[in-house]
């Protein structure tokens, strides 16, 4: 119970009994294992949105490469 009060959700929770305190850490048990689920989504979701970033990004440095070279080619032309 304590690793689970400090973050720690990697460990599960068995419960011995069947009685009203043995309900409870069965609950307790898949409390913790949808949080598990949660935060394994939540990370996915992160490290998806980080991948799109890079890519969007790596796409904005290449409209602003293919601006700086539209500009230049229009003052050549200019002159």
């Amino acid at each position: 119970m304590n690793k689970v009060a400090s973050g720690d959700l990697t460990d599960g929770i068995v419960a011995q009994s069947t009685d009203e305190i043995g309900q409870l850490m069965q609950a307790f048990g898949i409390m913790i294992r949808n949080l598990r689920n949660v935060v394994g989504e939540a990370t996915a979701s992160a490290e998806t949105v980080a991948g799109t970033s890079e890519e969007l990004a790596a796409a904005s440095e290449q409209s602003a490469s293919a601006v700086h070279q539209i500009s230049s080619t229009m003052g050549h032309l200019k002159s």
